[in-house]
């Protein structure tokens, strides 16, 4: 029987992960807040760390009527026909606006230079107002770093925004507004507001390394376009570590070798490798690199060396292909394509900002200030963190902690009876809390009991390890000892691109982590098909309890993974993540074909393909 008694903490455990982000006031900034507790659960009159972080957006809203808010920023402004800040029309005081209105054969730019600590969003809204939508007519048009990102006319109506990807380094960001020869239309100009150069974005990243030794590590169509030279996985070159993988073509006059990879971007986000090419020449053999069927490079020899490349993408599915292609003579050194660390890096063009810097934090209720705070408590306090700069709050998180009942002794048996016969053996356990101080590491035995780290070994058999224990204190989960080692599919090719009906998609990691529910998650799922559907869903044993844990429970099971090792290891179970394939199985979906896998050693959350075999640990109620 599986009882929900656990909602109160459940519910306050989504709360202290997700934060209460204040609606943006123009002309200040706002922040992402979060709140933590170590520990969150303690004994009456024990104490609790309070730690507040936030990531704060600075946003350029032009609201100072003036350029002063990009001056912490290089820019450079047209000399000839200079932008300025006007009255705005889209809920705002002011924007600023190109100034080569009604002039012919005209450009007006202005740009800023901007260093990037990590991947990044740059976000803005913008209303372009120039002549048409041809090549030769008046075009608002933004850069970055000298490449050009959108060129829109009045094809687009209104105010839009707009959001970019953007690697660690520094970057230029420039809006001009390009006049021909004739017409000034109504407007006539580019307006811009609303800008933000958000540091610390969100995101999730597929790597592929080859240090597997093979191509185990993605679903690569080894026979695209019908080639007969399959690639290779070779270790007589790489561009870091042991391994790349290499064109199977080699020596072969006339022919061609490629490989593909289809990868679903549930947001924007970009494409890197490195790659060396080393055909003959520069327009016979030949390395080309194609997105979504359109070429990107085409490569002769480029000498011995590893080179690096990066394509941004749109939200969407999107092929990659790998393809060396030969001519009819001379087999150059080298003679093949070779590509490694192949990274597809999915944003959230929502988040990002900087660093907590001069933010400062008050708790309630108390009214204590600090971004780390210890209080002391007899009793369940839910505390609320507001984050201010300046003086004006930008954003607010809570967290509870949670403080049990005075504990009580208990006294148990192996047998479940207190009554034996003369010159019988029987074995009393006791318990600290009876029953209700159970912990993180505590270990559930076959007949329901539950045995402290520090009781074992004793005359009674493991099953799991406690990795969360509710707000009651007798009710939580467990992890099992690792009885099932092999790989599975989450579901086959069949069904691997259907939605099931009662599983929720959740295509962001601060959305997955709020999915606690893995037992209802796994019972969905194998009511959606059999075991040759779903086998990951059907090798829990399912009927005794056992289930696909959600990505919110192997976030927790994260949070605890030391406790969790060292009670495994007592009782001789398979340590988390000593598999070869250290990603694990979550019950959440991502999307119609792709699940959430997490490294629980690491806390390392991606989405992959529903076809991919991955490893299983099932959890269980108590």
């Amino acid at each position: 029987m599986h009882t929900r008694v656990r909602i109160l903490r459940m519910m306050s455990l989504i709360v202290s992960m997700m934060a209460c982000m204040l609606s943006q006031v123009h002309g200040q900034n706002r922040g992402q807040v979060t709140a933590t507790a170590e520990p969150n659960m303690i004994c009456p009159g024990e104490s609790s760390h309070l730690h507040a972080e936030a990531v704060v957006e600075t946003i350029i809203d032009f609201e100072t009527g003036d350029f002063s808010q990009l001056s912490q920023y290089s820019f450079t402004n047209s000399t000839t026909y200079p932008w300025t800040v006007v009255a705005a029309d889209n809920g705002s005081s002011y924007c600023m606006k190109s100034g080569n209105g009604g002039v012919n054969n005209s450009t007006s730019t202005i740009s800023a230079e901007v260093t990037f600590t990590t991947i990044g969003v740059v976000r803005f809204d913008a209303k372009c107002m120039g002549e048409g939508s041809y090549t030769a007519d008046d075009k608002c048009i933004f850069f970055i770093d000298g490449q050009q990102q959108f060129a829109y006319g009045t094809q687009v109506s209104g105010w839009q925004n707009y959001s970019y990807i953007v690697t660690a380094g520094n970057h230029t960001f420039t809006w001009s507004y390009s006049k021909d020869g004739s017409i000034s239309p109504t407007g006539d100009a580019f307006f811009v507001d609303n800008i933000a150069f958000n540091d610390n974005a969100e995101y999730s990243e597929f790597f592929v390394n080859f240090e597997t030794g093979s191509f185990s590590q993605a679903n690569f169509n080894n026979t695209s376009a019908g080639s007969n030279y399959p690639w290779i996985v070779t270790n007589n070159t790489s561009a870091s570590g042991s391994y790349c993988m290499m064109s199977g073509n080699n020596g072969i006059a006339s022919s061609s070798s490629a490989i593909s990879l289809t990868h679903v971007f549930e947001s924007p986000g970009y494409i890197s490798f490195d790659a060396k090419c080393m055909g003959e020449g520069s327009s016979w053999d030949v390395c080309t690199f194609y997105i979504d069927g359109e070429k990107k490079f085409e490569k002769g020899a480029n000498g011995n060396t590893w080179d690096s490349y990066f394509y941004s993408i749109i939200s969407g599915t999107h092929t990659f292909k790998w393809q060396y292609t030969k001519d009819g003579s001379v087999n150059p050194t080298g003679d093949a394509f070779y590509v490694d660390n192949i990274a597809l890096v999915a944003v959230d063009p929502n988040s990002g900002g900087s660093g907590s810097g001069d933010v400062t934090f008050t708790w309630t209720p108390g009214g204590m200030q600090g971004a780390d705070i210890t209080v002391t408590l007899t009793e369940t306090t839910t505390y609320t963190v507001t984050a201010y700069q300046n003086n004006t709050p930008i954003g607010s998180a809570e967290q509870t902690v949670v403080v049990y009942q005075d504990p009580l002794l208990s006294i148990s048996t192996n047998t479940g009876s207190a009554e034996i016969c003369e010159g019988d053996t029987i074995v009393l356990y006791v318990t600290v809390g009876g029953g209700t101080d159970v912990k993180v590491g505590d270990i559930v035995c076959t007949d329901g009991s539950l045995v402290k780290p520090s009781d074992w070994p004793c005359e009674k058999t493991a099953k799991g390890i406690v990795f969360y224990v509710d707000a009651t204190g007798q009710h939580g989960w467990a992890v099992d000892l690792g009885e099932i080692t092999e790989t599975k599919q989450w579901s086959t090719a069949s069904t691997a691109s259907q939605n099931i009906s009662g599983l929720q998609n959740h295509d962001s990691f601060m959305d997955a982590i709020t999915d606690l529910d893995g037992y209802n998650n796994t019972q969905a799922v194998r009511s959606a098909g059999n075991a040759s559907n779903y086998p990951a869903a059907y090798a829990v044993d399912f009927s005794n309890g056992w289930y696909l844990p959600s990505a919110g429970q192997l976030n927790i099971l994260y949070g605890e993974y030391f406790a969790v090792n060292t009670s495994l290891e007592l009782v001789g179970g398979l340590l988390i993540n000593s598999q070869n394939n250290a990603f694990l199985w979550s019950s959440s979906a991502a999307s119609s074909n792709q699940v959430w896998i997490v490294t629980v050693d690491k806390g390392y959350f991606q989405k992959e393909p529903k076809t991919s075999k991955k490893n299983i640990r099932a959890v269980i109620d108590f």
